[in-house]
């Protein structure tokens, strides 16, 4: 019988655990229904092992997956940082204030 974790739970549970001092080493969610890996698996700094099988990886895709943890981790951390907004606030620009005469 599988244990259908799928994305959503998968994203919670590396969320409680990433950058907690219990460091994890192995995650594995075999047939756990799982389709897209959420960008923070990249934040468990501790993680040499993941284990995918019996699932339909969807994201990173295949050929991502199959060159392991290390790229897979990779991949992830580029793709949520061309995705989200800047850190820091980007200082205006420079031109007319629009104050009127």
């Amino acid at each position: 019988a599988s244990n259908p974790i799928r994305s959503d739970g998968l994203q919670a549970l590396v969320s409680a655990v990433a950058g907690t001092e219990c460091p994890l080493t192995k995650l594995d969610v075999t047939a756990c229904q799982v389709v897209r890996l959420p960008f923070e698996v990249a934040d468990l700094e501790d993680l040499q092992i993941l284990v995918l099988g019996d699932n339909n990886i969807l994201f990173p895709q295949r050929e991502v997956v199959s060159r392991g943890i290390t790229a897979i981790i990779a991949f992830l951390e580029e793709k949520r940082d061309s995705s989200s907004p800047p850190k820091t606030p980007q200082a205006p620009e420079p031109g007319p204030t629009g104050g009127g005469g």
